[in-house]
């Protein structure tokens, strides 16, 4: 046996004493000793398994999503109508409104119309999609926002009116992170 498998054996064993590792008593311990070698190593493996499970905070409040969920799918299919037109309507009139609470609950509708039932959006994709556009958002003027605002407006509802709920909340999610720039920046 070279001298780098017998290292390899006497630190895979725990062999304390370089004896211990020719005796047959170490091939018996092998699965033994490497869980006793090991113990940094598993509660790394445990902590990024828990932490890679971990949520971040909800985008929309749970209030919203209760709303919408009480609201059987019907009405939350014409209230989501009267809403898109609301929320482009306003902004074609350049109506000093609360853009962000109007595209939340937009957003929370088109959810519960994608996937049955409108939940907080807490994943990572979703969290993304609304930090990258109200990051891009904020590096434009004021005019340039309402602009990027009014044509997410358009293709929430272009998509809404097709049927493609999951196209139209990705937009309704661009389009609260859009407002949440103009917010800060505008008014």
């Amino acid at each position: 046996m070279s001298y780098f498998r017998r290292a390899v054996n006497r630190w895979s064993v725990g062999c304390l004493r370089s004896i211990d590792c020719y005796t047959d008593r170490a091939a018996v311990d092998y699965g033994l000793g490497m869980l006793r070698t090991t113990p940094v190593v598993s509660l790394l493996v445990v902590l990024l398994f828990v932490g890679g499970c971990t949520t971040g905070d909800p985008v929309v409040p749970k209030a919203i999503s209760t709303m919408v969920n009480e609201q059987g799918r019907e009405r939350t299919y014409d209230l989501a109508w009267q809403d898109i037109r609301r929320f482009e309507g306003a902004l074609t009139r350049d109506e000093s409104v609360d853009y962000a609470a109007q595209a939340l609950t937009i957003l929370s509708r088109m959810n519960r119309l994608a996937a049955g039932t409108a939940g907080d959006l807490s994943d990572a994709v979703s969290r993304d999609t609304l930090e990258e556009a109200e990051q891009d958002a904020s590096q434009l003027s004021c005019p340039q926002i309402g602009q990027i605002l009014q044509e997410n407006a358009a293709l929430i509802r272009k998509s809404f009116d097709s049927g493609e709920f999951d196209s139209a909340q990705f937009h309704a999610l661009r389009a609260l992170g859009v407002s949440r720039a103009f917010e800060a920046s505008c008014q």
